[in-house]
């Protein structure tokens, strides 16, 4: 195959999947907040433009900085932890209890763009193959999985929750091994933009945010938190 068609296999795989995880996500956050009072409205909009300013940083970053061990790290924790903090902030916490959840695990089917690491291992031959086969394989694994797990939180199904639990604990693991697996077996081809993107922004740092976002609301749910006792919760904190 020709490098201008692999190339186009590549952009439309990492963007098409930046766009459209982003465009969901904003969605269901805004959905959820609508009914929630102009607070939550408030706190939706600026998450949605965090995240949209979030990813144009990864983007220079993967850019002009571009990929090494160390270089995940600052991009891994920094939104890991201002994202996690926020989800257990009272407002956030409304919008979670009323997001849809069923809808919020169905995105992560966005997962199966991993298969861009099989196609640079078995067509273009450009990627290590430990690092490959771990992280593409993890990510396919996780991708098809939430769609059964998404029919059961859709249909109240026995089992349901902990399906959501150990469909989570798959994907952080598989992201938490992609980036160790790099840096074991080589990350050539992985440093070249734009693959380079998803070790920055759209694999480990997105996606164990979604899924730490999927586990609160889930708890928030299954707990029947809803949106006047978080408000009053939030108020005794306050005070």
């Amino acid at each position: 195959m020709s490098t201008a068609f692999n190339l186009i296999v590549v952009y439309a795989t990492v963007f098409g999947a930046a766009g459209i995880v982003l465009h969901v996500f904003i969605g269901l956050l805004r959905d959820a907040a609508q009914s929630l009072g102009q607070d939550a409205v408030s706190l939706a909009n600026r998450i949605s433009t965090g995240l949209l300013v979030w990813a144009f940083l990864a983007l220079l970053y993967a850019l002009v900085v571009g990929l090494n061990f160390v270089s995940v790290i600052p991009m891994l924790a920094i939104p890991l932890t201002i994202g996690t903090l926020l989800m257990f902030t009272p407002t956030a916490s409304q919008i979670l209890s009323a997001i849809s959840l069923h809808k919020l695990i169905a995105l992560g089917f966005y997962r199966i763009a991993g298969a861009i690491f099989l196609y640079g291992y078995y067509v273009t031959g450009n990627l290590s193959r430990g690092f490959a086969l771990n992280a593409g394989w993890g990510d396919v694994l996780t991708g098809v999985l939430a769609l059964p797990v998404a029919f059961m939180v859709w249909k109240k199904l026995p089992g349901a929750g902990s399906a959501i639990v150990v469909w989570c604990a798959i994907g952080i693991s598989d992201l938490i091994l992609a980036p160790v697996s790099a840096n074991i077996y080589g990350m050539q081809g992985l440093v070249d933009f734009p693959l380079n993107l998803i070790p920055l922004f759209l694999g480990p740092p997105l996606g164990i945010l979604l899924h730490l976002a999927t586990l609160r609301a889930a708890w928030l749910q299954k707990n029947r938190l809803a949106p006047r006792e978080l408000r009053t919760s939030g108020k005794r904190v306050a005070s």
